[in-house]
């Protein structure tokens, strides 16, 4: 309670007490009523804390975040003027066109890699000419499809002259050849990779691994990390959404967090070992399934729809492993720190007072919202 006594009152001896977190609870102490009302004069030097007075102790650095920000929104904006970020995403012919963007392959918006090497009885290449692909406008699904590719080069070398004034001519000559296509499935809608089976799944087969494994076109890192940061233009909706309910979810969690504190923070602390150990069972899943079950398990699996099978399997059972793990140790954290975690909880308790008394605060999610919209 807070004493209502004039200030002569207050140097007489009346208290007042705050709820403070103690092992655990909330116990009640008395404070100074003078040092309470030092801490309120806003002309009195000392405010009660112990502390010097607050001032800004980093404006050169505030200057250079705020000279880094304006650079970044102009560079930005004329990367968006100027450039197109379908070019971190879509593919590009031997010609150096992007396909379904540049003129001539403006409908023809998936990237088909020509087969190269001998053929085999079922009309299957042996191996892909990785370095030279070309814009289809659907995945071929059978070996009839005629499909336009870069033929093999001629190269052909004339002398004349006497020695030593002798002249070397090279003439190289390539040109594009009708080829007939192989069975493909479109991965991404803007790729065509190899398909030899009813799963619609990326194979296991030498093909595929040419271009998804770590060294080939689609699987080196690089590759992947281009096309996640060039996604994002592509699924902007998806995204627009998961910003609107994150800002929803904020303020839902704030609210919970005003009624029952203690409660959010136990079901949380119960929620997350739970979710990580389900999800190391789930991707885990896959070594105790056979038949039907194992196929409907490798569709359901985003790690296959990305990956080769065999390195899908490692990865799967890589992240099944890391989550397992994760899960064991949240659960002996929660378990082993029982009397930390009541403490936090009355921290958070006090907290909230502090939170729903500042109206400035509970635009926190909201802005974070907007400022992470912005920068994307």
């Amino acid at each position: 309670r807070h004493s209502d006594a004039p200030a002569s009152a207050a140097s007489a001896g009346d208290d007042w007490q705050m709820a403070v977190p103690v092992a655990g609870r909330l116990e009640c102490v008395e404070v100074d009523e003078r040092v309470d009302e030092r801490h309120m004069d806003e002309n009195n030097p000392y405010d009660g804390s112990g502390l010097a007075p607050r001032s800004c102790t980093d404006p050169s650095c505030f200057l250079i975040f705020v000279v880094f920000s304006i650079g970044m929104c102009c560079i930005a904006v004329y990367a968006f003027k100027n450039g197109d970020p379908r070019r971190l995403t879509n593919g590009y012919d031997f010609k150096g066109r992007l396909c379904g963007v540049d003129p001539g392959v403006r409908d023809k918006p998936l990237l088909y890699w020509c087969g190269a090497g001998s053929l085999g009885d079922d009309g299957i290449p042996s191996s892909l000419d990785l370095q030279f692909p070309t814009c289809v406008e659907e995945c071929p699904s059978d070996v009839f499809t005629e499909v336009v590719c870069l033929g093999v080069e001629q190269v052909q070398v004339e002398d004349s002259g006497k020695e030593p004034y002798k002249t070397i001519e090279t003439q190289v000559t390539q040109s594009t050849v009708k080829q007939m296509s192989y069975p493909t499935m479109e991965l991404g809608g803007l790729y065509c990779i190899p398909q030899f089976s009813n799963r619609r799944l990326p194979g296991d087969d030498k093909l595929t691994r040419s271009l998804l494994g770590l060294g080939g076109p689609l699987g080196n890192p690089y590759a992947r990390c281009i096309r996640a940061v060039g996604g994002l233009y592509r699924c902007w909706p998806c995204i627009a959404v998961c910003f609107l309910l994150a800002a929803l979810l904020g303020y839902a969690y704030l609210l919970t967090l005003s009624r029952n504190p203690r409660f959010l923070v136990q079901a949380t602390l119960l929620a997350l070992p739970a979710a990580s150990l389900s999800l190391g069972v789930l991707f885990l899943l896959g070594d105790c399934l056979s038949g039907s079950s194992l196929a409907t398990w490798e569709k359901s699996n985003m790690l296959f729809h990305q990956f080769d099978h065999k390195v899908a399997r490692i990865v799967s059972r890589s992240v099944g492993a890391a989550f397992t793990l994760l899960g064991l140790m949240l659960m002996c954290a929660a378990c082993c720190l029982q009397e930390a975690i009541s403490m936090a909880i009355s921290c958070i308790e006090v907290a909230c007072e502090g939170i729903f008394r500042m109206p400035s605060l509970l635009l926190q999610p909201l802005l974070e919202v907007l400022w992470k919209f912005c920068i994307l």
